[in-house]
């Protein structure tokens, strides 16, 4: 069954209907001809009404492939919801209502809130004949991070005498869904973390390189290390050359989010805050991206499985920094989260092959637990850093400055 129905017939049909025995008899007993006619014709539309109602309910349908949008807060977009029909009847007329999450806006009409101002509402004419489809266009804007469907699909017809109402609400699920990515607010400080570790800027070594495995060669450039120059390349071009490596993915950076885990931290963060950390997480994500970092993303809230909190595999380009900003869009900050320390200890066993490189946004991580890994990992050569605020600004700073201010 695609439509739950409910219909309602006009009073006037109604009374007319339980006075027809009456009017038949007044209309035999006068010999009134017109009056006769009438007291057929009753019946006959109350039926016809019925049997149009039972037509739409069986011939209405809605393309409903699997789609997805996705969009930045103010970016714009036009989707569409195709009504086809299929009936007896030469033609249907009547009103299209679609509710939303207001993650999303109405570009034509902002004004439309229901009771529940995070519920918006897409209000549409319907006019379509038999064998035919419209086309509804809805033409959107992200308001902010967060993901919706096109739900409470509802049509509202009447019959072509206009003696019934017909109400239609689409019983499965639309498979239109629209995803609103964080906007990404700048974290300052990661271009020198790209320049120390990473890219294209050349160091004397890089985090990222293997210096077992040379790959090539290419011209050398101020600052290189003399322990680079590639001799033969140098003897067969007459220029010097230095050597570069194979990259490894042994070495990446690694993203913690926290959401705060118990009431009282709860109480103490605003939704707000975890907001603009979840935009700085965003920004060093597609910075990473961006800068061909392999980069993963750890998030401590509880999910079923094995593995109980989220957390995305070790990537890099595109592919996966979409994949990254599609969960990051799906986060709800009210979900049960686990502890730090229970959360920090499945990302220590996943970082027991690499050096570590860790930047942590959200809630903040403290307590001696918590700081116990942080120490562990320093000692592996690694290095964590924490994404501070002041202000309307965010920079990263080191885990350990950070605690030795707020100590």
């Amino acid at each position: 069954m695609i439509w739950r129905e409910q219909h309602s017939i006009s009073r006037l049909l109604q009374t007319m209907l339980l006075l027809v025995p009456l009017i038949l008899f007044i209309s035999i007993y006068k010999g009134m001809t017109a009056l006769f006619i009438l007291g057929v014709l009753v019946p006959f539309l109350y039926w016809g009404t019925l049997a149009f109602f039972k037509s739409t309910k069986n011939a209405l349908y809605i393309m409903n492939e699997k789609r997805t949008y996705r969009l930045f807060p103010g970016d714009t977009e036009t989707i569409t919801l195709d009504i086809g029909y299929f009936g007896k009847w030469p033609s249907l007329n009547g009103h299209l209502s679609v509710s939303y999450r207001d993650v999303i806006k109405d570009v034509n009409n902002e004004n439309n809130a229901l009771g529940d101002k995070k519920l918006q509402t897409f209000e549409r004419t319907i006019s379509t004949g038999s064998g035919q489809q419209q086309r509804c266009t809805f033409h959107i804007k992200g308001s902010r991070r967060g993901v919706t469907r096109l739900n409470n699909i509802s049509l509202q017809l009447r019959d072509m005498f206009s003696f019934g109402i017909q109400y239609l609400e689409y019983d499965k699920l639309y498979q239109t869904e629209i995803v609103v990515y964080p906007e990404p607010l700048p974290v300052f400080g990661l271009e020198k973390l790209h320049q120390a570790g990473y890219g294209d800027y050349h160091t004397s070594h890089s985090l990222y390189e293997d210096v077992t495995f040379p790959s090539g060669a290419r011209e050398y450039k101020t600052g290189d290390s003399f322990g680079r120059i590639h001799w033969k390349a140098t003897a067969r071009t007459g220029d010097l050359q230095t050597k570069v490596y194979e990259k490894t993915t042994l070495f990446r950076w690694t993203f913690l989010f926290t959401l705060p885990a118990g009431q009282h931290e709860k109480n103490s963060m605003k939704a707000e805050d975890l907001e603009k950390q979840i935009s700085y997480l965003a920004f060093m994500c597609r910075f990473a991206s961006h800068k061909n970092i392999p980069f993963e993303l750890f998030i401590n809230i509880r999910v079923p499985g094995p593995g109980q909190i989220i957390r995305m595999e070790p990537g890099e380009g595109k592919e996966h920094l979409v994949q990254v900003l599609e969960t990051l869009s799906r986060i709800d900050i009210s979900s049960m989260a686990t502890s730090p320390e229970s959360m920090l200890a499945k990302v220590d066993g996943h970082l027991l092959s690499s050096q570590p490189f860790v930047i942590i946004s959200g809630a903040e991580l403290s307590g001696t637990a918590c700081y116990a890994y942080m120490q562990r990992w320093k000692k592996r050569g690694g290095n964590v850093y924490q994404v501070a605020q002041t202000g309307s600004e965010a920079f990263l700073l080191s885990y350990f400055a950070e605690r030795r201010i707020s100590s």
